[in-house]
């Protein structure tokens, strides 16, 4: 008789309790996202300098550091990280995966295809970044993310400003 090494594992993520606790988890993790999303779009700039230090300084300094999110000094961290680092405003797609996954889990019903809505949600993810990072990409930067910003400097490099609109269109009418 053969014995699988990993089935404690898998039967610990088979358990009812644990998809309960995970897809409420994802459900809670989806408000907390959306509300920090939220707020860094109207407190970015007095939160910004704050961020761009260490964190643990942030968190753990003898000096109380105040930041103005919605969600205090881990939402402020938690949505640079994801906006202004990562995909940019773009990152909201993250709420969705996440509410989406969550209720699936917790409720077994589908609202929409994940499979499906996943690789779409992976696609604008990445075409939105990189498109309001060319749109926006001197006085708004930050709406486009690191990724958005870099990737349509680099790509307005290569293909010229002209050539970087051209082939935005055409990968969104080509998906």
């Amino acid at each position: 008789q053969k014995i699988n090494p990993f089935q404690p594992s898998v039967d610990f993520l088979k358990n009812e309790r644990f998809r309960n606790v995970f897809g409420l988890s994802l459900l809670l993790a989806s408000v907390y996202m959306l509300l920090a999303f939220s707020s860094f779009l109207i407190t970015w700039q007095i939160d910004q300098d704050k961020v761009m230090g260490p964190w643990q300084e942030l968190f753990f300094s003898e000096t109380d550091i105040k930041v103005d999110n919605w969600l205090g000094k881990l939402g402020a961290v938690i949505s640079h990280v994801f906006i202004h680092m990562g995909f940019g405003v773009a990152s909201f797609i993250f709420v969705a995966l996440s509410f989406l996954a969550g209720f699936r889990i917790l409720f077994g019903i589908s609202l929409f295809p994940l499979r499906k809505f996943f690789k779409r949600a992976f696609f604008m993810l990445l075409w939105l970044s990189v498109s309001i990072g060319f749109i926006f990409y001197d006085k708004y930067f930050f709406l486009g993310g690191t990724f958005g910003y870099q990737s349509s400097l680099w790509l307005n490099n290569t293909l010229g400003t002209i050539g970087t609109g051209f082939l935005l269109v055409f990968i969104l009418f080509g998906f």
